[in-house]
């Protein structure tokens, strides 16, 4: 039983390979018909869906040669019965698990949105063209990133969240506008205990939004970033522990360090004692300083020895009691 893909290149399938001998135009038609599987499809509507207002004085016949190809293929795939003419038109009766849109539909009705998601092999009617195609494609790939969306949510729903992080990325990247899945990234990512990136994504999406379109987000959206901001406790799953980030990090003004500072050791416990800054001790620290030996390179040291928290920064001889050698 040969089988018929939509949902990216338009083939039919037998033995598990691609059947060749149809041209484009005729796959068109083949498509437009698969796409209304059960219905009778006039002359007249194939001849408006193949080339709209633009059609050649030689539509009808052009129709005919496409109808007369296809049965061919067919009968070489023993599936002849799938297309039938009736008095007002064609009608194609594809059975049950051959043809993909149809198995699609049926599998995210049945709430198996993974194994649905699973059929699509590129955009839907992806190597065909006629006055039609561009519709029915922004059609089933509108269904495509719904089902998505939906797939998403329950897994989001079941903490999963970490897993989704990079596909859900890219699919935010190829649709910028798509606010259901701007708002799965964002929460996302604020679950994963990334707050900061989590509204630079909503950020990201209300910017883009106001230049393409002139609009703000909806209020769902716009809730869901305020809860993010205020680390609203409702945003977690019920029994997740809160995600404990790292102590904050202090920031120092401090000049770098002197990685070769010797020489001057005896005054740096006296300095931490003090408690004055360099600054306010210059002075003090500059006096009888030895021959050769400069005195400012304390007024830099001091304070690295004296402030455990800027460790990374410490040369050797700052980072506890100076060695006589220091």
């Amino acid at each position: 039983m040969p089988r018929f893909t939509l949902l990216g290149p338009v083939q039919m399938i037998a033995d598990g390979a691609p059947l060749t001998g149809i041209a484009p135009h005729h796959r068109a038609v083949l498509a437009y018909l698969l796409l209304n599987a059960g219905q009778v499809i006039s002359i007249e509507r194939l001849i408006d869906a193949m080339w709209g207002y633009d059609r050649p004085d030689t539509a009808r016949s052009q129709i005919h040669a496409s109808i007369t190809a296809i049965r061919k293929v067919l009968r070489g795939a023993g599936a002849v019965q799938l297309l039938e003419t009736r008095a007002g038109g064609y009608i194609a009766r594809p059975e049950p698990g051959q043809l993909d849109a149809q198995e699609f539909t049926d599998l995210v009705a049945a709430g198996e949105l993974r194994e649905a998601l699973d059929l699509w092999s590129g955009e839907a009617l992806e190597d065909v063209h006629a006055h039609y195609v561009s519709g029915v494609r922004q059609l089933w790939n509108d269904r495509r990133l719904s089902a998505y969306e939906r797939l998403v949510e329950a897994e989001l729903a079941d903490g999963r969240y970490g897993d989704l992080l990079d596909e859900l990325a890219a699919q935010v990247s190829a649709n910028p506008l798509r606010e259901t899945l701007n708002g799965h990234l964002v929460l996302a990512l604020h679950r994963s205990g990334r707050q900061a990136d989590a509204l630079a994504a909503a950020r990201s999406y209300r910017t883009a939004l106001a230049e393409e379109q002139g609009l703000d987000p909806g209020r769902a959206f716009t809730e869901l970033e305020r809860a993010v901001l205020a680390d609203d406790p409702a945003l977690r799953l019920a029994g997740a522990a809160p995600v404990v980030s790292g102590p904050p990090r202090r920031s120092t003004f401090l000049p770098y360090d002197i990685p070769d500072f010797s020489g001057r050791a005896p005054e740096l416990p006296s300095s931490a004692s003090s408690g004055c800054p360099p600054t306010a001790s210059r002075s003090r620290w500059s006096s009888g300083a030895p021959s050769g030996v400069p005195s400012w390179p304390i007024a830099v040291c001091s304070p690295y020895w004296t402030t455990p928290s800027t460790p990374s920064m410490c040369a050797p001889c700052c980072r506890g009691t100076p060695t006589p050698s220091s």
